[in-house]
């Protein structure tokens, strides 16, 4: 009896520390479940200057990155979280240098949504800027700024390459003083293709 006992209190022991791992394993999967970035306090910018962005940053579902009246470089990545997800970025300035916006789906799942809405300027310069919403069906993709510059890069909504697959999302551009245009945007499918709309919108007063 006394062996048994003594053997049963080893196993507890034993056991008391893997349940231990296991609770804490289940803590930090549950923080990284809910790891996506929501605020624009997540980047750290500076106090004045251009707040510049590099790596890539998973962006939750419906949020809005507002960067208020700051002038803002992405030379990293920001993508939605989940798939088919929304995000906003609001600024006074947003250059894409290289940097890349993305809300994708698959084979069976539509792309999400991006927005970007700023009060001074847009500009896509560098080696491949791109935003991207296309999956099943092309997600929306609104830039509505003063003025959209885009020198070089991609924006792109499609949705897909068969008959299965939806439309092509719907992309926006929107400027009250001035829009260039050289770069690639393509909004298709192979039945039945969106149009890519640009315009300069009326001035506001």
């Amino acid at each position: 009896m006394t062996r048994q006992s003594t053997d049963t209190g080893l196993r507890i022991a034993a056991r008391a520390p893997q349940v231990m791992l296991m609770a804490l394993l289940c803590m930090f999967l549950a923080r990284e479940a809910s790891a996506g970035t929501c605020s624009a306090s997540a980047f750290s910018c500076p106090a004045s200057g251009t707040c510049i962005i590099t790596g890539t940053w998973n962006i939750g579902s419906d949020c809005v990155l507002d960067f208020g009246t700051k002038a803002v470089e992405l030379k990293g990545t920001f993508q939605a979280e989940t798939q088919t997800g929304a995000f906003e970025v609001r600024a006074a300035n947003l250059t894409l240098n290289g940097g890349k916006l993305k809300s994708l789906g698959d084979t069976l799942a539509p792309g999400g949504a991006i927005s970007v809405v700023l009060t001074g300027q847009f500009l896509a310069k560098g080696s491949g800027p791109r935003i991207d919403t296309s999956g099943n069906s092309g997600g929306p993709i609104r830039i509505s700024a003063a003025t959209i510059d885009l020198q070089t890069g991609t924006i792109v909504a499609d949705g897909g390459t068969t008959e299965d697959c939806g439309d092509g999302g719907i992309i926006t551009l929107e400027a009250f003083a001035g829009l260039l245009l050289g770069f690639n945007r393509s909004s298709q499918h192979l039945v039945s293709g969106r149009f890519v709309g640009a315009r300069r919108a009326p001035q506001q007063e």
